[in-house]
Order: structure tokens, then sequence, then C-alpha cells
């Protein structure tokens, strides 16, 4: 999805003449989904609250369809802010978009809840009286789809309430089962023992693991630190069997709060830490066609902090940066292959290829005045580097953005540069 966006602000940016990057068309949301179905294949969808409606466009950027919200007595309707929110041929056979909607009671101001899936007519295929925390369709390359819900019920004992995730067979809807005291449940196709189903449960401080067929597999515990947190914000950083090492053991990693300081860290199934130990933070770099990299922060109280990159799973360290606040970065070039970089002082970007003994310096401006769009750009404050795709030479490309003031105005100009 991030790809998406990025070559969707990509064309939106009227760029000079020598460049091969040709502008199509300007669509007036920042929340532009763009999506290949079933009937139709390339589309583009954005929803508008204020309008209550949904625009759905052509491959040619053409308007096709525009969905009024549902109108419910009562209710504030809303649609599900994700790429989830509108699909195609989940729930049925048929070309009719399906949209799923959140509904608020306006009387109460409170619960109760509800959510529906409706096609485009309007007609109702499913329903969930309650409030749901999480929707999402989980698709695994070679596994069915399945329709994951959490939300906050009534437990085993009629008197207690938490949280449960429900699993959906996709298309039928039908009720699968039900994991209690599960707010985030994981689905995963692990590296060696394929389809699993995990989550946290914080109470006794443990990685519950289950099978294709929800039967109990084995827990991971966790007890390290009074406050821990699964990981789920990278849903690749979280467990697997054959990612970190390859002694077909099941490794998690997780967020860790201490009285002095907070982190991540890496353990086995065995309660032992693997790898480098801990972190400050850690990300998986997971890209098709390379190789997997752990990228690491190492906080350093008295100086900046440091940035390595590890070979997996022979936890080798491969690159290290310090005297900077900027992590390292991976992308796939056409002209160098792999190439890591990272920002450095003057807003300077070094890039390393050829198996790191190659390096290219880009020089972006020498100016305090440079951002990044946050909400677009790869990992938080990273330009967009890449080559051949806004000209076909070659030439290393960022994409940033400088600001100045005209009349007490923030200007922002945005620009895409090669290292010439």
């Amino acid at each position: 999805m991030k790809f998406i966006i990025q070559i969707c602000f990509l064309i939106s940016i009227p760029l000079s003449i020598h460049s091969q990057a040709i502008w199509e068309y300007t669509y007036p949301t920042t929340e532009l989904h763009r999506v290949k179905w079933s009937f139709g294949g390339e589309h583009y969808w954005f929803s508008d609250d204020s309008l209550k409606e949904v625009k759905v466009y052509s491959s040619q950027h053409q308007l096709l369809k525009t969905i009024q919200y549902p109108s419910v007595l009562n209710s504030q309707v809303k649609l599900l802010k994700s790429e989830h929110g509108v699909t195609q041929t989940h729930l049925k056979g048929d070309n009719l978009l399906e949209m799923i909607w959140i509904f608020k009671d306006t009387v109460t101001k409170n619960e109760p809840y509800k959510l529906q899936i409706r096609n485009e007519r309007d007609s109702v295929l499913f329903t969930v009286n309650t409030l749901a925390h999480l929707v999402y369709f989980s698709e695994i390359e070679g596994l069915p789809t399945k329709l994951l819900i959490a939300t906050w019920e009534k437990g085993r004992n009629p008197n207690t309430y938490g949280y449960r995730t429900t699993i959906y067979n996709v298309p039928n809807i039908q009720l699968y089962t039900i994991y209690f005291d599960a707010y985030y449940l994981h689905r995963k196709k692990f590296g060696y023992s394929g389809e699993k189903y995990f989550y946290q449960q914080k109470a006794v401080k443990k990685v519950h693991i289950y099978n294709a067929d929800h039967s109990f597999w084995k827990s991971v515990p966790l007890n390290w630190f009074p406050s821990i947190r699964l990981s789920d914000v990278d849903p690749n950083l979280d467990a697997d069997d054959n990612v970190y090492a390859t002694d077909s053991k099941v490794e998690v990693a997780f967020s860790y709060e201490a009285s002095r300081n907070s982190g991540q860290i890496i353990l086995n199934e065995n309660g032992n830490k693997v790898g480098n130990g801990q972190a400050y933070q850690m990300r998986l770099d997971h890209q098709k066609g390379l190789k997997d990299k752990l990228f690491v922060e190492i906080y350093n109280y008295n100086s900046f902090d440091k940035f390595k990159i590890y070979d997996l799973p022979s936890f080798n360290e491969e690159l290290q940066n310090a005297n900077t606040y900027f992590p390292w970065q991976r992308t796939i070039l056409k002209k160098y292959g792999e190439t890591f970089f990272t920002r450095f002082e003057y807003q300077d970007l070094i890039l390393y290829f050829n198996n790191n003994h190659d390096y290219k310096r880009v020089n972006l401006r020498k100016t305090n005045n440079i951002l990044y769009p946050y909400t677009i750009l790869p990992q938080n404050d990273f330009p967009f580097v890449s080559d051949s795709i806004a000209n076909k030479d070659s030439l290393i490309e960022v994409i940033y953005v400088e600001f100045r003031y005209i009349d007490n105005n923030k200007i922002y100009t945005t620009k895409i540069i090669n290292e010439a």
C-alpha cells in the first residue's frame, strides 16, 4: 500500500518537460486507494465523510460510480478507513462493490455500535451488533481468505467482558472460531510450520500460537519486563520460525518498558535472546527479491544513536553509522540493485551498493528548510529514492519538500532532483 501511495503522489506532481513522468490526474483527497479488483481490474476510490459518498474511478481516471452512505435512523455512519473499506467478490461472486460501514447510535451517544457489510445497492450482506475495534480481510498467498473482527463483548463467564477476535470463512461468511482475550490476533504463514494464529495474553505474559485448524500448538514465555507488547506495528516483526534463526524454534519480537528505558527484544520459545539482544528499535526489512535484513537503532544517552544493519539469520553486522540522527533504509535500484542509504550532515544522502563496497553521495541542498511528506513517504522521515522512474537515464532520484515564508505564510515546494 505504501508503494501505491508513493506512485499516486509522484504522478500528481507537475514536472518539467524534460521528465519522463507524465501528469495523469489530481484527486481531491489525501486518502486515495488504488486497487485491482476481480471485475474490471485497476480502479481508484476514496470516501468523503462531509458529502457522505464514495467515489470510484476507472484506470483512466473517469468517474464510474458515486455511492451514497447508507441512511439509518438515529445513526452516524462512517466507512471503514482502510483499503478493506471497499472491496469486491469477498462475500459475493458478482461485480457489485462491498463496503464495510460503522454505525454509531446518535441517541445514546455511546453504545450500541453496529458494523455492517453492504453492497453498492445497499443490500445488507453481514452484520455485527457491537463495536468492532479491528476489521480486516486476511489475505495470504496460498491460503484461503478470512475475515477477522475484534470486538469487546461478554466473555466465557456471562458476567465478565473482554476482547475477542472472531474468524469468519469467506465468502460464505460463516462463523469459524472465536479467540477469547485476543484484541489483536495475528495470522501468518510461518516459514517451517505453515499457517498459524497467535496473540499475546498479557495476564500471563505469553504468546499463544495455534495451528491452521485452531488447535493449540505452543506458547512462548515473555517473562522479562513488567510491561511488554507484542509488535503490532510491523507485521513482519512479530513471530516466525525461520526468520531470525534456522533451528525451527519460534522467535517472538516484542516491545518492553522498564524503569529506566524501553526498547525491543527478540526471544525464542525457550526464553533465550536471539541475535544481538536488546535495542531501542528494530525493523525487519522484508522486500520481494531481497534477503531479509534487520535494522536496529541502539540508543545512546550521551551521544548520537547508532544504527546498524544485520544479515539474517547469521546476525552478522553489515553496516553501521553513528554521529547522525538518521537510520538506514534500503531500496532496489534498476542500475545498482540492492542499495542502502541514509542521511548525513548538510542534508546529504549517502548510498551503498555492490555489496556495500561502493558508495555515492547525493547533495540535496545545504539548507535546514527541508521536509519530507510524513504521511506519504516510507519510514516516516525519509525521502523517496529511486532511479528510472521520473527519468530513464538511471541517475539517482530523490523526492523531498522545501519550505519558505512569504508574508508570514509557509509555502511548500515539492521537488524531484537527480544526483547531478
